[in-house]
């Protein structure tokens, strides 16, 4: 595991293990307080304000187009390290939630494809391996 250059690696490290945290969950939060350390250019996370913190996830989702899956773990990882290692009791981490996809996904069955969705599954007779996307259904 890389190793965040920080007084607050240990500390965050030991939180996430008492939470139960996994080796790769430890190393995806490490990153993200990372690089809103980078962000800050080296600001201690102690010092960075609840609305920089705000600014700062706006940028990484308006600006940088982070994807809803990147948002939610990046909201984890800030949300459990302030509220864990830091020990901030901001709103703003009471309300952080990355909006939700909508996926679809495609399984073989014979004579079509079945697709999943939040709304249930659908056949699609005809459809196989050559379908690309939704377009090409007739």
């Amino acid at each position: 595991m890389a190793v965040l250059q920080t007084p607050w690696y240990g500390k965050a490290v030991e939180a996430l293990k008492l939470n139960g945290k996994g080796e790769r969950t430890q190393e995806a939060y490490a990153r993200h307080v990372r690089k809103l350390i980078e962000f800050f250019n080296g600001m201690a996370p102690d010092q960075i304000t609840e609305e920089e913190l705000k600014r700062y996830l706006i940028h990484r989702q308006d600006i940088n187009k982070w994807q809803p899956n990147t948002m939610r773990i990046c909201y984890s990882a800030i949300k459990s390290f302030y509220l864990h290692v830091v020990q901030r009791g901001w709103h703003l981490l009471k309300v952080i939630k990355a909006p939700t996809e909508k996926t679809t996904s495609f399984c073989s069955v014979t004579g079509g494809s079945q697709r999943h969705s939040e709304q249930g599954c659908d056949f699609l007779p005809g459809s196989g391996p050559g379908l690309q996307s939704w377009t090409d259904i007739p």
